[in-house]
């Protein structure tokens, strides 16, 4: 079962509103539902909540996480909570954006490798597992004459923020289904979605 979710961004607000934050925006998201409630503690590399989520009268006891460190440091916020909470690795499911995936796609994944993903690699260097959970949001790559590290640092485009809220509701909608009915009943219903955009 999950007992973690950990959204991927970098800290402060020039970085708030970009493609790689699109981890945060979820946990955000999540933390703001009306059947969750949670208690907040600062730890030195992260922001930790400790949340009750209920679901047809059902409990459902979970933490959230957003890393302070800076995106290619996010195994050392991560691996201090996994000590904290005495978790396992495929306990854990990490959202965070991804390149490979056409924006408005979301897709749940069970380890693998990091495709370049400096979030990722800092993960699984951190734990020396990789097998983690993944939550993956799709950004697409760039549409117009960007590098790629200029595209993951910068906002969305105007016609995808149009979208833009009902991907990070369908994505919450995943965070919690994982929680309610395990990670792979998860994967059969929302790998198959359409892109939004």
């Amino acid at each position: 079962m999950v007992k973690l979710i950990v959204g991927l961004g970098n800290p402060g607000i020039k970085y708030k509103d970009t493609r790689h934050n699109v981890g945060f925006k979820v946990i955000d998201r999540c933390l703001c539902s009306d059947n969750l409630v949670f208690s907040f503690k600062k730890f030195s590399y992260g922001e930790f909540f400790s949340a009750s989520l209920t679901i047809d009268e059902k409990i459902i006891k979970c933490s959230f996480l957003k890393p302070l460190t800076y995106m290619n440091e996010s195994g050392v916020a991560v691996s201090q909570i996994v000590r904290y909470l005495k978790i396992l690795p495929s306990e854990i499911l990490v959202v965070h954006d991804e390149l490979d995936l056409p924006f408005g796609r979301i897709k749940l994944k069970a380890g693998g490798g990091t495709a370049g993903h400096n979030g990722l690699k800092s993960i699984c260097q951190a734990l020396k597992d990789k097998n983690f959970l993944r939550l993956r949001i799709g950004i697409g790559r760039p549409m117009r004459d960007e590098d790629i590290a200029s595209f993951v640092l910068s906002g969305f485009y105007s016609e995808q923020k149009k979208v833009l809220d009902k991907i990070l509701d369908v994505s919450k909608q995943a965070v919690f289904t994982c929680l309610d009915k395990g990670f792979h009943y998860a994967q059969e219903k929302f790998n198959a979605k359409n892109t939004f955009f």
